[in-house]
């Protein structure tokens, strides 16, 4: 197997074309933001379980793996003649099958993330309307899907 070096892109050919308006650009960097934003609402689960002080300096050094992260996708993609997502930047680096191999692994991970999500949130919902409304026989899943069923429409 050999690995081919990405190539310079020469400036002229890094112009952008097309329509993108504000709705689109809203959309995109929320879509790309929608995984980070699941984990949000775990903070306070951690700090209140976790190891209290702790917590905010780990916070802090996945920041700094991100801005490493993401420097490393900018620099990727401005090498490559067909930049994409994860997957056009770990294909080019380390093949076809890594790539195909990564891509899998994110979209696994944004499954069990998602599922974490509606989880959570059925569980702060059967509180919340445990403690409000009296609706103590009601499961944490049942508000899950609700949830889910209320989002999907």
């Amino acid at each position: 197997m050999t690995i081919e070096k990405p190539t310079a892109v020469e400036p002229s050919d890094r112009s952008l074309q097309g329509e993108m308006g504000a709705a689109s650009l809203i959309f995109t960097v929320m879509a790309y933001n929608g995984p980070a934003v699941c984990f949000l609402g775990f903070i306070p689960v951690i700090i209140l379980l976790g190891n209290g002080l702790g917590t905010p300096v780990v916070l802090l050094l996945c920041g700094v793996l991100i801005a490493m992260l993401a420097h490393g996708v900018v620099t990727m993609s401005a090498r490559l003649q067909k930049p994409g997502g994860f997957y056009a930047i770990i294909t080019a680096g380390l093949g076809r099958i890594v790539g195909l191999g990564a891509g899998v692994t994110a979209v696994t991970g944004y499954f069990f993330a998602m599922l974490a999500g509606y989880s959570i949130g059925g569980v702060a919902l059967a509180s919340l309307t445990s403690s409000l409304f009296g609706f103590h026989d009601v499961p944490w899943w049942l508000w899950s899907l609700v949830m889910l069923t209320v989002i999907t429409v």
